[in-house]
């Protein structure tokens, strides 16, 4: 097990952060095409007239910019951890101890640009707290955020499991269909299309966990989100043992979830809804 991977991304950045903040300011200076600009360690700006020909300040903050890439830091860092907590071999105290301590070495190791930007510490401290979650919780489920995961994310996250096996060691269904499916439903989300099919897709599962999997994935989209009828719709026409379903039916048992919860192939992201 690497322990130092979740941190990789915070690590990389850490490393090559002067680099980077050159190249912001030379980025901004080469499409603004500024002869002059006043430089802090917080922001860049330089002055140029408005609409009505009054001088005016123009600003650039790096904090802005630090964020993006200090929230897909922390991202990475929460993927990789629930990756890491799928393995029953974790003892959670040892490896709560040895998480802190890695976190602790970068704060260390990086202390002076820390100083400089404490915007930077913020984020190590979320990665703490969000590790204490992770330890102390019974159900390390509930603990599984999805709160920067994009749209491609959670349609990972969601349904990469329906590309393995079940619990009799059946293959859910086969890798052709599954990334014909995922491709109808990156469709859906960006074009509102619902395909007809002539032959529909086959899985090894209960119905009523292939619909409570689309009920997780409405639930967690954040943006360009079908509307439920539409994705009732979609199921009803893709999948064979949904296809006598009425509109209806469907709608009354999307988040029915009398299916056997004992399935240890699940991904956290439906875990974590089943224990609600």
């Amino acid at each position: 097990m690497d322990s130092y991977k979740p941190t990789l991304y915070f690590r990389t950045f850490l490393s090559s952060f002067p680099e980077w903040r050159n190249s912001f300011y030379a980025n901004i200076r080469e499409e603004y095409d500024i002869s002059v600009i006043n430089k802090s360690e917080e922001y860049l700006s330089y002055l140029a007239p408005d609409e009505e020909g009054r001088t005016v300040e123009i600003k650039f903050e790096l904090n802005d910019s630090l964020k993006r890439e200090l929230d897909k830091a922390l991202l990475f860092y929460k993927k990789e951890l629930a990756d890491l907590f799928q393995q029953n071999s974790i003892d959670n105290i040892n490896f709560s101890t040895v998480q802190k301590k890695i976190l602790y070495d970068l704060k260390n190791d990086y202390a002076k640009t820390i100083s400089t930007y404490p915007l930077i510490y913020k984020y190590l401290q979320k990665c703490e707290n969000h590790l204490i979650h992770l330890t102390q919780s019974t159900d390390k489920e509930d603990y599984f955020d999805t709160s920067l995961l994009s749209n491609n994310d959670i349609i990972n996250a969601t349904f990469l499991y329906l590309k393995e096996e079940n619990e009799k060691g059946q293959p859910i269904m086969n890798h052709e269909d599954h990334a014909e499916m995922i491709k109808m439903i990156i469709q859906l989300i960006e074009e509102k299309k619902i395909p007809e099919l002539k032959k529909k897709l086959r899985l090894n599962i209960p119905s009523g966990l292939l619909q409570f999997t689309f009920w997780v994935f409405h639930k967690e989209l954040k943006t360009s989100k079908p509307k439920r009828s539409d994705i009732l719709e979609f199921l009803r026409n893709v999948f064979d043992a949904l296809k006598e379903n009425s509109l209806e039916s469907l709608n009354s048992s999307f988040r029915n979830t009398r299916f056997n919860h004992d399935l240890s192939y699940l991904p956290p992201i439906i875990k974590k809804h089943l224990s609600k």
